[in-house]
């Protein structure tokens, strides 16, 4: 089995790194990440720091769902694409049985989803002449027209780049209109689907450029490609909300795969799912650039030192843009962080296997979240708009509020305080069984709920409304008296519970 293959590798890949013959789990990569640091483990791998996070994300993803019926396949062939990647830069051998699809249909697929995108944002803009003008209002006329010119008959989207046209199709003012075709467990492996699409179109955008650049497609880029295009294909053919039949587009005479390969060029945009990533400003700064350059050659007369002030400046501005790109994706990148809940009293509290789940509520996310056993939520690949959001909480049980204010950070433990709204108390009197006397001192325990009687042998307990009217095992302890237990007492605030103890 696929996930077999690539526990084996990824064990193979950490002995390398750690000299330890250790089975590697998520928690032993956090281990050894917290000993060696992100910086060593992606020099040691041959991949940068902003790669090695993305490694992570499928790493994650991996041990999450590779045992999942729905989510198995694609998980499994994000990590092996990446273990590609990191065994040729080990120069270790890594592949798959033989693929059950072959490099002609993988490049047919290619094709294909780039076709499939293309029609499916026409066809929920109403038409490629709604797309145009819809176009002209978010991007300078020099754009769309470069679009326009590089296009056919079939509208303006066929002139944009597949980086272009997939971040087109995944901005969330869009892709709102596209949520339900794509709403599925399968494409859930993210955290969302829009997320998930993401991260697939950005592995196709890369095994595209290995075909720009006339490599032969590998096993797993084809076996992932089969994978990534069986799923989106089946969800739009599934969906009744558009006119688009993915099988037309596989349907192609072997030259005109050949005249796409012949078009096709390298793609270097990275897929982020926004509008922004492809807005106008690299191009107005090299069109500046230039403007700058031939302004200064004329001034200093061609001379040799113009020429070297012109590669100069052109240098410095050119690693402006770069960096300033390469900071706003940094920005841009989806936030993980982790909610720790915290009651505000132990004896007013329920465990958290009991809540299970919490709606998280920001100004840009409504979603459900699994709370783990120990009070944490792990939030994974949350839309970077919703960055110093402040962050509600909604319990299925409205009794439970939350008691401050937090917002959104990255890469941190975010604490959430808890109490439950109504509260009230129940009482035990404790005495002596042969005087009568009140017993002070005396410890009374039941669930995670505890109290110490006074000298009047009084005990007041504060316990949620919810868990009152039950019947509950207690327990009672004081030093000279033998340990008392009751098994199904009635707890209730109208009723005091009455203990007598055996010295």
């Amino acid at each position: 089995m696929i996930k077999d293959i690539i526990q084996n590798k990824l064990d193979e890949i950490f002995t390398l790194l750690t000299n330890r013959d250790d089975l590697i789990t998520l928690d032993a990569y956090k281990s050894i990440k917290s000993k060696l640091s992100a910086k060593v483990i992606s020099e040691k791998l041959g991949i940068t720091e902003p790669m090695l996070f993305e490694f992570e994300e499928a790493l994650r993803q991996y041990f999450l769902f590779r045992d999942d019926s729905k989510k198995g396949k694609i998980s499994c062939f994000r990590i092996s694409l990446w273990l590609e990647t990191i065994c040729k830069n080990l120069q270790i051998s890594f592949n798959i049985e033989d693929a059950i699809s072959n490099e002609e249909l993988a490049i047919k697929q290619v094709r294909a989803l780039e076709l499939i995108i293309r029609d499916i944002v026409n066809d929920n803009l109403g038409g490629k002449d709604n797309v145009l003008l819809k176009l002209q209002e978010l991007f300078k006329q020099e754009i769309v027209e470069k679009w326009l010119k590089s296009g056919d008959d079939t509208g303006v989207l066929s002139g944009t780049t597949f980086s272009e046209l997939s971040n087109i199709f995944l901005d969330k003012n869009i892709f709102r209109g596209l949520q339900e075709i794509f709403d599925s467990e399968e494409l859930n492996v993210s955290g969302n689907s829009r997320d998930t699409l993401r991260k697939i179109l950005e592995d196709i955008r890369l095994i595209r450029n290995s075909i720009a650049h006339n490599k032969k497609v590998s096993r797993i880029q084809i076996e992932a490609l089969n994978e990534y295009y069986r799923t989106i294909a089946q969800l739009i053919k599934e969906s009744k909300s558009h006119n688009v039949n993915p099988d037309q587009y596989l349907n192609i005479e072997r030259e005109n795969v050949e005249k796409y390969l012949s078009n096709l060029k390298e793609d270097q945009i990275q897929i982020l799912g926004n509008l922004e990533s492809i807005r106008d400003s690299l191009q107005e700064g090299f069109t500046s650039l230039e403007n700058k350059t031939d302004e200064i050659q004329r001034e200093l007369k061609t001379s040799w030192v113009s020429r070297k002030s012109v590669i100069l400046i052109s240098v410095i501005f050119i690693l402006t843009l770069i960096i300033s790109f390469s900071l706003y994706k940094y920005q841009t990148r989806p936030i993980n962080s982790t909610l720790k809940l915290e009651w505000s009293s132990k004896n007013a509290s329920y465990s958290f296997d009991e809540l299970k789940e919490v709606r998280i509520v920001t100004e840009h996310l409504s979603r459900k979240f699994e709370i783990n056993s120990d009070g944490t939520i792990d939030l994974i690949d949350v839309d970077y708009e919703n960055l110093e959001n402040n962050i509600k909480l909604e319990f299925q049980n409205i009794n439970i509020i939350q008691t401050n204010d937090s917002k959104l950070q990255r890469s941190e433990v975010i604490p959430i305080k808890l109490k439950i709204k109504d509260l009230d108390r129940v009482s035990f009197l404790i005495r002596d069984s042969e005087s009568g006397a009140p017993v002070s001192g005396a410890k009374v325990s039941f669930l995670d709920f505890n109290g110490s009687s006074n000298e009047f042998g009084e005990v007041t307990i504060m316990i949620p409304l919810e868990k009152q009217s039950k019947f509950f095992d207690i327990k009672i302890i004081k030093s000279g008296y033998k340990l008392y237990k009751l098994n199904d007492v009635l707890v209730n605030s109208k009723i005091p519970v009455e203990i007598l103890l055996n010295k």
